[in-house]
């Protein structure tokens, strides 16, 4: 089964998601991820505009997924009303998700405090655990999954981002000990911490979402797919090997850039297909 070429929105993007859905449907994207993040979070749009959102993407046959809230996520913060109202932004993702038809969500881990790792780690651990056990709940109710997504390599002073390792994540995932609970691989997140292939292959069974753009391996740039250093040849190859079959997820900041990271996108898969 080949791999899905999926088209993303931005919050800030000039496009509102219906323009997005209409823009894939007419490039020949097969997908489209929404970004719920505010000024467009998930509570800003209307009882309608969700319903027309569902309608065009069925008229379309445009499998939908959901980014959820990310910034000032803080899932494993220790005050407890921190922590449940980042839970709650979550679970309007969901909520959201589900209003659309949409399968999968790719969730954030959030930020914690780096001072406090070391002396209430496993307070911190813990916190972390029981928001992803609740958030698992709830999505299997809602029949959508969730996917942790790794995240680029941290340069504040005082936060510290939870999700940069593979490992990590692995660890996260069989702790929680469900089904619901896969990966959205990042490739350009991973470039900024140590060769992507090998978090391709080490996160190869939990794989269920794969977000693309390229940099230079210093920090989180969202180039164009062959302006940075990235070997996506490479990468689909072993996404090919290990028999990901799932969504490649373009993220670009405006619709000029996704159709050209489309075309180098497709002119990789094609010679990936022709080997």
């Amino acid at each position: 089964m080949p791999m899905k070429i999926f088209a993303q929105t931005f919050t800030l993007d000039s496009q509102t998601p219906l323009e997005t859905i209409s823009f894939a449907h007419q490039h020949g994207f097969q997908g489209v991820e929404i970004t719920c993040d505010y000024p467009r979070g998930p509570l800003d749009y209307s009882h309608e505009t969700i319903s027309q959102m569902a309608t065009l993407a069925k008229k379309h046959d445009m499998p939908l997924q959901v980014h959820a809230p990310y910034r000032n996520l803080r899932l494993a913060d220790i005050n407890p009303r921190i922590r449940e109202a980042s839970v709650q932004s979550v679970k309007d993702g969901i909520d959201f998700a589900h209003q659309i038809n949409a399968r999968i969500v790719t969730m954030h881990l959030g930020n914690t405090a780096k001072i406090l790792l070391s002396q209430f780690y496993t307070r911190i651990r813990k916190a972390l655990l029981d928001s992803i056990t609740t958030l698992v709940e709830y999505a299997e109710v809602h029949n959508v999954a969730l996917a942790i997504e790794n995240v680029p390599s941290g340069k504040s002073a005082w936060e510290e981002a939870i999700g940069q390792k593979a490992e990590e994540i692995i660890d996260i995932i069989k702790e929680v000990k469900t089904k619901n609970i896969g990966v959205t691989f990042d490739v350009g997140h991973a470039n900024t911490v140590s060769d992507p292939v090998n978090f391709v292959i080490e996160l190869a069974p939990y794989m269920v979402n794969v977000h693309l753009h390229d940099n230079d391996g210093s920090i989180d740039q969202h180039l164009i797919i062959g302006e940075g250093k990235i070997d996506f040849l490479e990468i689909l190859g072993t996404f090919k090997r290990i028999g990901y079959s799932g969504p490649l997820v373009l993220e670009y900041f405006d619709p000029a850039s996704l159709l050209k990271a489309n075309k180098e996108l497709s002119k990789l898969l094609k010679l990936l297909a022709n080997k």
